[in-house]
């Protein structure tokens, strides 16, 4: 068998992790939801990779047992920030030290729903980790008039998904978001690094079948972390979807189902 290339190291791109709030509207359009996050984007177009759960209400309903999720409501969009530019990656050894934090003044810009997995064909465990979602940044949101933004970007800075090859046990992987717990979280956003190292990829059982589709590390991730990237030598390589209660196991889904099941 030929030998596999080493993963060469690349950076980070700070300027394409985002912030997110998105909003939630009821069917008579009175009522409204807002749950926050974090996503990365992807190509220069403005697609942004997130948590499913974050976007579609139907998704987290279905993998809570009805226990979580804004049932009846739909997403009407998602605001969308990040670092100005000239903002950098900290170095690990920061992050783990004193763990420095970028502020994000506002969200610019908005994106709706552009690609959700078609869960046809997976076992109900590969439905309900399979948590990822594509967001397109489609316009301009509310905030932007008021902090003098008139136009799209030509293009956006993007970080580039890895999607053939994956870290090992007990390799290193950070993942950057917009943790919660900031006493004016939701109008104000500070995005922070964390460092851990995977405990192992786990498999689907059906359409997945010896596929990885969900990582598991040891790294601390709070509220808000949901839909940040996960990148292993500079590559993303999934989207952070949740954590065990009282400990610091996270899970991530792999993009590698992502990228199979996207259309060809």
């Amino acid at each position: 068998q030929p030998k596999k290339e080493a993963v060469e190291e690349i950076p980070i791109n700070m300027q394409a992790i985002v912030a997110l709030r998105c909003v939630f509207v009821s069917p008579n359009a009175i009522d409204k939801r807002i749950a926050y996050g974090s996503g990365t984007i992807i190509s220069d177009d403005g697609i942004i990779l997130t948590a499913r759960h974050l976007v579609d209400t139907a998704y987290i309903y279905e993998a809570s047992n009805g226990r979580q999720g804004f049932y009846g409501y739909e997403l009407s969009h998602c605001d969308v920030g990040f670092p100005k530019d000239g903002a950098t990656t900290p170095p690990v050894e920061q992050i783990r030290k004193i763990n420095p934090f970028t502020d994000i003044d506002f969200l610019p810009y908005v994106a709706r729903i552009d690609f959700l997995p078609n869960t046809e064909g997976l076992s109900q465990a590969e439905r309900s980790l399979l948590d990822v979602a594509l967001i397109k940044i489609i316009g301009l949101s509310e905030d932007a008039k008021t902090f003098g933004v008139t136009t799209l970007p030509d293009s956006f800075a993007a970080n580039t998904m890895l999607g053939n090859g994956l870290p090992k046990a007990n390799e290193e992987v950070v993942t950057f978001g917009f943790p919660s717990g900031g006493p004016d979280y939701g109008s104000h956003f500070r995005l922070q690094g964390s460092v851990g190292h995977v405990r192992r990829i786990l498999g689907g059982d059906q359409f997945f079948r010896n596929k990885p589709v969900e990582i598991e590390s040891l790294m601390e991730t709070i509220g808000g972390r949901s839909g940040s990237p996960l990148f292993w030598k500079g590559y993303v390589i999934g989207v952070v979807s949740f954590k065990e209660d009282n400990s610091i196991n996270a899970f991530a889904t792999s993009i590698i189902p992502l990228i199979e099941l996207l259309p060809k």
